[in-house]
Formats: C-alpha cells, structure tokens, sequence
C-alpha cells in the first residue's frame, strides 16, 4: 500500500500529531489571561471573546481552502506555507497594542494554524490501508484534542508568572520547531501526486484533479450526501459542547471556587485526560468492530456457500460497509449530553470542584470516542478526498464552537449555568 516502513510511518503520524496540536492550543491558551488583557486594551469581555469566536471562525473557512488544494498539489508545500504564515501571526499577536491589531492576528494566526486538522487526515489516508487507518487516525486525533484542554493548563502559569503576550511567543516557538521538523524529515505523501511526478503507475489512486483545484467550496458539494450532512451534525454538536464549557470555566471556577488563573489552567487536566483515552479508544474500537463483521461476513459466506480448503473466497476489510465505524456512537451517544446537563447543575449549585472534574473527564472520553469512530468514518467513504471531506468536518465543527462560546456567557448570564448546560445538552 506504501513504500514506507512501520517506524517512518510512526513517526509521521507522531509529528502530525504534533502539528495538529498547534491550531487548538493556539485557541485557548491565553482563556485564563482574559481579565488581565481586557484591563490593559481597555475593552470589553464581548470584544474579547470575539478574539476566540474569530479564531473558530477562521479554523472554520481556511480548511476548506487547505484541503482542495492538498488534494491537488500535495501535501507538504501546504503544511509549509499555512506554518510560516502562522509564525509571523503568532508574533503579531505578541506585539498587539489594541483589540483591533489582535483581532487581526488571531484571525491570520487561525488560517496559518488551521490547515493540518485537514492536510494531516489526508496524509494517514495516503499511508494507512483501511484496516488500521482508525488506529492511526485516533492517534492523531489526540493532539487536535487535547489542545483545547492543555491550552488553558500552560496559558495560566505563562500568564500569572510571565505575562500574557509571552503565550504568544511560545506558540512562535513551537512553530516554528514544527516548520523545521516538517521540512527536513516530512516527505510528500499524497499518492496520486507522487505517482504523476514519478510517472508511476499505480491501481486504485485518485489522480490529482485540475478542474476544481482552486475552489474553496468543492466540500460543501459533499453535504448533498445526507450520511455526510448527519454525521457532520453529530461531530459539530459535540464539539460546541466542548467549546460551551471551556469558555465558561475560567469565570465560573474563579467566582464559585475561588481559584487562580494558574489554577483554573489546571482544572482542564481532567477533560484532557479523557480526550486522550477516548481518541485512541475510540480509533481501535473502530478498527475492531470492522474486523469483527469481516469475520462475521466470512463465517456466512462459508455456511452459505461451503467450499474445500483453501478455495472460499477472501474477504477483506474493502468488503465491509463502512458504517460499521459508526459502532461506537451507538454505545457513547448518551455520555456527552448527560456530562453536559450535571456540569452545569454542579456549578449551579456550588458542589465540590472534584465532583465537576470527574464529569468533565467522562465528557471527554465520550466526545473523542466518538469523533474519532466518525471522522475516520468520513474519510474511509471519501478516500480520494479525505482531505476535503476532514476540511468539511473540521470547518463546520469550528463554526459551531464560534457560535457557541459566544452565546454561552450571555445565556448563562441571564438562566445561570444550570439551565444554560441543559440547552447545550438538548442539543
């Protein structure tokens, strides 16, 4: 399937990891310093929680521009090009003297950021056959989503023992270790883009297309497929919840809890664990309910049609429909909006701190097992374009958690939190 050794294709995957890290660290590692920035820019907190809502925003559109053009010219020139392009807006935000220059920056810092959410699926898609792509997708998995929960953890102590503008110029730093790591050791992957410059002939590979290689919308054409549009609503819908209640921790914890900016940094440590088992969970999980209907098909066709040894047809994981993947959605779909609903209530009503973490850690677990089982759903059914439809997943869950953790603190304003996580949990 691919002339890469296991360990190469290891360590691809560990430095993509690494790399999709960067775009959801960089959304919420300076939550915790939002007092301190709204006292020195003199603005108010709608302003900056649009700085967040922006950087969603822009998470949510650039992808889309990303993917195509992956799928068309590769995928390292993109990795390349979207990571210098997120230095320089790192630094800008660092160097931020009014919310209208951060603004910006945030908005450019999320273009930059944003391409290897999607980029990077397609990459695994070009190196892993589909039996073990879920595996290999749920490793991945684990640095876009722990980025949110480990963001705040290191944001608080940078903040509270540094200053604010230093979260920015760590996240200079990292990517710019990432760029150089990209450049020297990460080699192009994309397989109809290898085979065409090698003039290689290769069975089952989707040539690089011409027609729409500039065309930013080219994913939405896939929401024409109801199995796309409903299991995008399911990824995005969780994702928001994510989002609601990760905005809402740092005044929340601070008012009933009386914590610090680098203590409510580590009250996210909780739902980061659970993100991180539920990732890698939920992509063996997937990989093993396709390999269990594999041998159930088999065991049918033998009592089926009985054949001498060694002349029953092989089936493959190719034969198995691909919704098997969807398994485990089945079984966790009840987790987040019940996290959801006692989160909110438990805050209500002042209970105990550890109580709060336990449920965020479940949250977690539910979430990534699930959108881990699902996003590697997508990108079996799409092959070809796995980019583009991970660029159609990431940009309409990115859009969602804008909305959300803007319409979070008002809500919660005027209900409280109890019934505003009952709503999220509605939903």
């Amino acid at each position: 399937y691919t002339v890469f050794s296991t360990r190469q294709k290891k360590f691809i995957v560990l430095l993509l990891s690494t790399a999709g890290l960067v775009a959801p660290l960089s959304s919420t590692m300076y939550l915790p310093a939002l007092n301190t920035i709204q006292t020195e820019m003199n603005t108010t907190s709608v302003m900056l929680k649009l700085t967040i809502s922006l950087y969603m925003v822009g998470m949510g559109i650039a992808p889309m521009v990303w993917g195509t053009l992956s799928d068309t010219v590769g995928r390292r020139p993109i990795y390349i090009i979207s990571f210098v392009i997120y230095i320089l807006a790192c630094v800008g935000c660092a160097l931020s003297n009014g919310i209208g220059m951060l603004l910006a920056m945030r908005l450019i810092q999320s273009l930059g950021s944003s391409s290897v959410i999607a980029v990077g699926a397609g990459s695994l898609c070009d190196l892993f056959e589909a039996k073990r792509r879920g595996r290999a997708l749920g490793f991945f998995f684990v640095g876009a989503l722990i980025g949110p929960i480990i963001g705040p953890t290191i944001g608080g102590y940078v903040s509270q023992y540094l200053d604010w503008r230093w979260t920015f110029w760590i996240l200079a730093i990292l990517g710019g270790v990432v760029l150089v790591l990209i450049v020297i050791f990460l080699p192009e992957t994309h397989r109809g883009v290898v085979a065409a410059k090698y003039d290689v002939r290769m069975e089952n590979v989707t040539p690089p297309s011409k027609s729409w290689a500039f065309n930013p919308l080219l994913p939405l054409y896939y929401l024409k497929y109801p199995y796309v549009t409903l299991t995008i609503i399911n990824i995005s819908l969780a994702y928001g919840g994510l989002y609601a209640m990760s905005t809402s921790m740092p005044a929340s914890f601070a008012r009933v809890y009386n914590l610090s900016t680098s203590n409510v940094g580590l009250t996210y440590i909780a739902s980061g664990v659970g993100n991180i088992i539920g990732s890698v969970a939920g992509g063996n999980f997937a990989d093993f309910m396709m390999h269990r209907f594999r041998d159930r098909m088999e065991r049918a066709q033998v009592a089926a049609e009985p054949h001498e040894d060694g002349d029953a047809p092989t089936i493959t994981i190719a034969d198995v429909p691909k919704e098997q993947r969807l398994t485990g959605g089945v079984y966790f779909c009840w987790l987040m909006p019940t996290c959801l609903l006692i989160f909110g209530w438990l805050i209500n009503k002042h209970e105990p701190l550890a109580a709060v973490l336990v449920v965020q850690f479940f949250f977690g677990l539910g979430m990534t097992f699930i959108f881990s089982a699902y996003s590697t759903y997508l990108v079996d059914i799409f092959t070809g374009r796995s980019a583009t439809i991970t660029a159609l997943n990431n940009s309409t869950r990115s859009i969602w958690a804008a909305v959300c953790s803007v319409i979070e603190d008002p809500i919660e304003t005027g209900i409280g939190p109890g019934w505003t996580f009952t709503l999220f949990a509605l939903l």
